[in-house]
């Protein structure tokens, strides 16, 4: 794979397939882990990333924040925007603040890639369509098609890592706010097969 140019990020991330990924694939990235579920509103979260980046007591040259929409009934630009804002109050640039909140699962980042599943599933007519929608039930009831079963663990992560964000932005909404700002050479973004 090529060279990352991902250098002093801190990223706050939730969820166990998307730790998982940025672990196995980016071992420089100082990863928070961030708790999140219907329960936390906007508001919360952004306390909650904001408090976790106080007690880190680092300043990076930028941070990523990667968590699910879920049921938020604020848009994804929405809780974006307040993020940003809470970081630029602490004196960080919210230029450097990257907001990845797949609406409304990770799992709809790689059903976006709408080459990837042509391929994988053997599905040539595939168009996404899973936005705001529960995603992992349509990769379990695709893997249940070729006689196999969705872990989000180990088949999640896997297919992360296929995934190139470039191909996903024109469907997914949360992929083209991230790239808007996240302007990095980096293997996952950009189809260089």
């Amino acid at each position: 794979m090529p060279a990352t140019q991902c250098h002093n990020i801190l990223a706050f991330v939730e969820g166990k397939m998307e730790r998982f990924f940025v672990n196995n694939n980016f071992l420089h990235i100082d990863l928070i882990t961030v708790d999140n579920g219907n329960s936390w509103s906007t508001l919360t979260l952004c306390e909650q990333i904001i408090s976790k980046y106080k007690a880190k007591n680092v300043l990076p040259n930028d941070i990523v924040i990667w968590f699910d929409r879920e049921e938020n009934p604020d848009s994804i630009f929405d809780i974006a925007n307040c993020l940003r804002a809470a970081f630029l109050s602490l004196g960080f640039s919210s230029a450097n603040v990257h907001c990845l909140i797949p609406d409304r699962m990770s799992e709809n980042i790689i059903l976006a890639d709408e080459e990837l599943i042509q391929k994988l599933f053997n599905m040539p007519s595939y168009n996404y369509s899973a936005e705001s929608k529960n995603g992992k039930a349509c990769l379990k009831d695709f893997f249940k098609n070729i006689g196999g079963s969705y872990r989000e663990t180990t088949d999640g992560v896997k297919l992360l890592k296929k995934v190139r964000l470039s191909r996903a932005r024109p469907k997914s909404p949360s992929v083209d706010q991230f790239l808007s700002t996240f302007q990095m050479n980096c293997w996952w973004i950009d189809d260089d097969r």
